[in-house]
């Protein structure tokens, strides 16, 4: 599965999106949504993620995190494109 590809990629941009909406410097929601209403943030980041990750990668070998871990890992720089 292409997310599953993109786990660590999908992991930190859904953190950011999350911090973003429920955090005091962006749109401050902690506290403010019942258990019902959480739903609809976690649905909509994992449709998100569902959705981006196939057609990213019929574009580019790896997610921009996993292709920066594995540049790091082995040292040298990967092909990121898709020939």
């Amino acid at each position: 599965m292409a997310a599953g590809r993109l786990a660590l990629s999908n992991y930190i941009a859904c953190s950011l999106l999350m911090a973003f909406l429920f955090q005091g410097w962006g749109l401050g929601w902690y506290g403010s949504l019942t258990r019902t209403q959480l739903l609809w943030p976690m649905l909509g980041a994992w449709v998100a993620m569902l959705l981006w990750s196939g057609p990213w990668l019929s574009c580019y070998r790896f997610g921009p995190l996993e292709w920066l871990w594995r540049c790091l890992t082995y040292g040298r720089r990967f092909s990121f494109r898709r020939d």
